[in-house]
């Protein structure tokens, strides 16, 4: 884990990779801009409160499409960087090993 303002990367070719990843999303999405993330390992409000609720049916409305848009353009730069204001932020829990992860703090504050 990292403490404060440091970063947690993985190992260098680990990470490479992952970045690589985040540049393809990130040009998809300029292509693409109607693309919405679908993310498989995510405990935020962006599942829970928002795609799990509006794939539901099957399908997104237009109102659920433009507030899934809202919502990412609050979490990423252009480039697909997360904003600073919604970099995770890892939370211990009292008397417990495991903790969670922040919700951006927009979301929370």
């Amino acid at each position: 884990m990292c403490a404060g303002s440091e970063r947690f990367r993985l190992n260098e070719s680990t990470g490479d990779a992952q970045v690589d990843s985040i540049k393809r999303i990130a040009g998809l999405r300029q292509l693409l801009p109607g693309l919405h993330l679908l993310v498989g390992h995510d405990h935020t409000d962006y599942q829970w409160k928002h795609l799990s609720p509006y794939l539901s049916k099957g399908w997104l409305s237009e109102e659920e499409r433009r507030e899934l848009s809202e919502y990412e353009s609050r979490l990423f730069e252009r480039d697909g960087r997360l904003l600073p204001e919604a970099m995770p932020r890892f939370e211990r829990r009292a008397n417990e090993i495991v903790g969670t992860v922040s919700e951006p703090s927009f979301v929370t504050g």
